[in-house]
């Protein structure tokens, strides 16, 4: 029995070995080839500080050539240290009869050497000619006027102020524009009330210059009225800054404020249908007239009283039209028919071409 397992035991000792053998044999090539790496590391990193050193030997040799020539100095600490004790050097100004140096440049590097210590030349006074004076001033250029500054506009004064008719609310009312207006949050009325009529009692303003109401709109814009007696206008653009500043403190999305535009429809009589319904633009004609002729603009293109059906089943030459213009303009100065010989809005009509001046009737609809 033992003379049967002793083959059978050596076989199982010799495949061990011969294991072992192809372990150790892997794990040296491993070894061999991290080593290789190591290796091609180490020279490329000596590549890199050859050259780095190859360079700040070409530097050094750069910035000795330098300092020989007197361009950099020769211990920049020094330098430093007297620039901030006796300020810079001064600049070269006009000779003023002096007679400069100058100072041959060779191609050699050697021969533009300057020697620190060699004495310099003193200048030599020399009284100024006609051609030393016209080559020391610059030559004169055109000569340039500057615009004469206008005197800022004062503001008005805040102690003068008196309360004056507001007819509608929209003559009084305030609109701050806020970005993301949908989104940023909104700020309490009465806190809103408070920082605006701090900020106007702090400005002086009188008593019945004060904010009574404010909201936001449908499209998050803040609105704020003012008292009665105060319009809109009176602040802004002037007071722009300080209502600003005041509703920033509450409401932080606020970045700008104007007044609220007032539009009223006005209906103007006796407009030649012919010119104005048979044609291709309609009365959008009518709309370029009136805003290439005048200063003035519309907020949407005319439209007749009537359906345009009926006026032309009527067979009529004249017709009535509305026009929706802004607020606040000259031209709705109109208050009955029988004033339309002196009122803006006829003459205005007639200039555009939409009115014979004879049959121009202008009246305000409410």
């Amino acid at each position: 029995m033992r003379a049967a397992s002793a083959p059978a035991e050596d076989s199982l000792v010799m495949g061990l070995i011969e294991d072992l053998n192809g372990h150790l044999q892997e794990a040296v090539h491993q070894l061999s080839a991290e080593l290789t790496t190591a290796r091609n590391v180490i020279n490329t990193q000596q590549g890199l500080i050859t050259t780095l050193n190859a360079r700040l030997e070409s530097l050094e040799t750069y910035v000795n050539a330098l300092q020989s020539r007197q361009i950099l100095p020769l211990d920049p600490f020094t330098a430093t240290r007297e620039v901030a004790a006796h300020g810079p050097p001064p600049r070269a100004a006009s000779t003023g009869g002096l007679a400069s140096t100058p100072i041959q440049l060779d191609a050699a590097p050697e021969s533009r050497a300057i020697n620190s210590t060699a004495p310099q030349p003193q200048p030599q006074y020399q009284n100024p000619t006609k051609a030393t004076k016209q080559a020391v001033q610059p030559p004169e250029g055109p000569k340039k006027y500057k615009k004469q500054a206008l005197a800022p506009s004062k503001a008005l004064s805040t102690t003068n102020l008196k309360p004056v008719s507001t007819r509608s609310k929209e003559e009084r009312r305030l609109i701050f524009r806020r970005r993301y207006p949908k989104d940023a949050p909104t700020a309490l009325k009465a806190d809103i009330l408070l920082a605006l009529n701090r900020a106007l009692a702090k400005a002086g303003f009188p008593d019945f210059v004060r904010a009574v109401d404010s909201g936001y709109a449908a499209s998050g814009a803040l609105t704020v009225l003012l008292e009665r007696g105060t319009r809109s206008s009176t602040l802004v653009p002037v007071y722009n800054d300080t209502l600003l500043a005041a509703v920033r403190q509450t409401d932080p999305a606020v970045i700008s404020v104007e007044i609220s535009e007032q539009w009223h429809r006005v209906k103007v009589q006796a407009v030649p249908v012919d010119r104005y319904m048979y044609n291709d633009q309609g009365l959008a004609l009518a709309q370029e007239e009136i805003e290439l002729g005048t200063p003035y603009r519309l907020k949407r293109e005319p439209t007749w009283l009537k359906r345009a059906k009926t006026i032309q089943a009527s067979n009529q030459r004249f017709a009535t039209i509305v026009i929706t213009h802004l607020i606040g303009s000259q031209i709705l100065r109109v208050s009955a028919p029988d004033a339309a010989e002196s009122a803006t809005p006829a003459s205005w009509l007639v200039v555009a071409g939409l009115l014979d001046a004879r049959s121009a009737q202008v009246t305000m609809r409410q």
